[in-house]
């Protein structure tokens, strides 16, 4: 089922075709370095410090963040080379038999025990999301 060790690009994508060298909208930014705190390798595609000091800011506690899972994803990476298992899942991966689970597209497991669920659309502060 896929690659069990991926080098993604960060959420959002990067900026290589932006036409007029246009940043993202700060906001977005910041939403998609959040999210992306939970994959194996947090990329910077996109500098924080092309922005401002907040997203400095942010940025680097994100990187906090992602060094304080750096243990679980080590297992999850271990746990992928003996098992092929993908160290990022979909929800129906534990729950194969949900509807839910298997209509969702914006909430992804580390390892079986971590979700994660994003918030990733401008202006929202909260979403839903589905407990398998």
């Amino acid at each position: 089922m896929g690659y069990f060790y991926i080098l993604p690009d960060m959420i959002g994508g990067n900026n290589y075709g932006s036409v007029d060298g246009s940043l993202p909208d700060r906001e977005l930014y910041i939403r998609w370095l959040q999210a992306s705190v939970f994959l194996p390798v947090l990329q910077f595609s996109i500098a924080p410090w092309d922005y401002d000091d907040e997203v400095i800011a942010i940025a680097k506690k994100m990187v906090e963040l992602h060094e304080k899972y750096a243990n679980h994803m080590l297992k999850a990476a271990m746990d992928a080379t003996n098992s092929g298992k993908p160290i990022i899942r979909p929800l129906w991966w534990i729950a194969p038999d949900d509807t839910e689970a298997l209509k969702s597209d914006s909430q992804f497991l580390v390892g079986d025990d971590i979700l994660v669920a994003p918030v990733i659309a401008k202006g929202k502060k909260k979403r839903k999301h589905i407990f398998t």
